[in-house]
Order: structure tokens, then sequence, then C-alpha cells
């Protein structure tokens, strides 16, 4: 277990904090050091919450007079660890679904490993878009075009061409 410098674990916390770690662990399935990192910043934004919750039920309890510094302070912590959670895990969730995505759209054979952290799927999006498009220009230069002076023309049996009478 990684415990990041800014997560404060207070004495007899410590089994609270491992079982966190392991279950947002197996929850999120963090895969190399920028996963990981995401992965962090998620465990200690939810440890962060879990911290604002009890200095709540603390001041609730504590009968002092005026509490609105302190609480104050506690809703930007919680508001700030709600934009962390939120960005980080849309952040691991846009690295893992191209990750999936990219595995699942090429054999197992093809070294994506220089490819860094590229969007497969926008790359995907543009390669359709241009395949589509050779394709349409492709079909539309193998059309005939007619020839004029065959407009209302029709064949007879004997294979002289004879007008449309009108």
């Amino acid at each position: 277990m990684s415990q990041a410098f800014h997560d404060f674990i207070r004495p007899g916390e410590e089994d609270l904090y491992a079982e966190l770690d392991r279950s947002l662990r197996a929850e999120l399935a963090p895969a190399g050091i920028l996963e990981t990192t995401l992965f962090e910043e998620i465990r200690n934004a939810t440890w962060r919450l879990r911290r604002c919750g009890l200095v709540e039920a603390l001041l609730a309890t504590s009968g002092a007079e005026d509490l609105s510094e302190t609480q104050e302070k506690v809703d930007r912590a919680r508001r700030q660890a709600h934009r962390l959670l939120h960005k980080c895990t849309a952040e691991l969730r846009k690295l893992q679904t191209d990750r999936q995505y990219r595995n699942a759209s090429f054999p197992p054979e093809v070294d994506h490993s220089h490819s860094g952290i590229a969007d497969w799927c926008v790359i995907r999006k543009g390669i359709d878009q241009q395949s589509r498009a050779d394709y349409h220009r492709h079909k539309f230069t193998r059309m005939a075009v007619p020839d004029p002076s065959s407009f209302c023309k029709t064949q007879t049996q004997t294979g002289h061409a004879t007008s449309v009478a009108s």
C-alpha cells in the first residue's frame, strides 16, 4: 500500500485506511503509473471526505457557540475533495476506457507501447470517417456518366436506337 504524504491517519485508523485502500484498489483496478496516481488522489479525496464528516460530528457535539469559521473550513475542504474525487474519477475512467477499447480493438500481437496516452476512441472515429469518405469518393468516381445523346432513346429488337414518342 502506498500512502500519500497528505493522507492524515490518526492512531487506530490504520486498519480502516488499509481496508479503504484495498476496496478502492479492487474496484478501480489501476494499471500503470498514471492510473495509480489518479487512484491515489481518489483514495485521498475519499479519506478527506470521511474526515470532514468526523469533524462535523465533533462540532455538533462540542457545544461551542460560534463554529461558523470552523464549519466554513470544513465545507471548503469538502468541496475541494468532491472536485478532486470527480475530476480524478473522470480522468481514470477515460484512461481505462481507452485502454479497454484499445485492447478490444486490436489483436494481442499489436504493440501499443509507442502510443503513450493517445485517445484511441478519437483515432478510431477519425479512421472510420476517413474510410467512409474514401468509400463514397470511390463509389462516386465509378459511377458512369450517361451519354446526353442517348437520353430518351430505347433499343429496338434489331439493335437500332429509336426516339421515344412524346
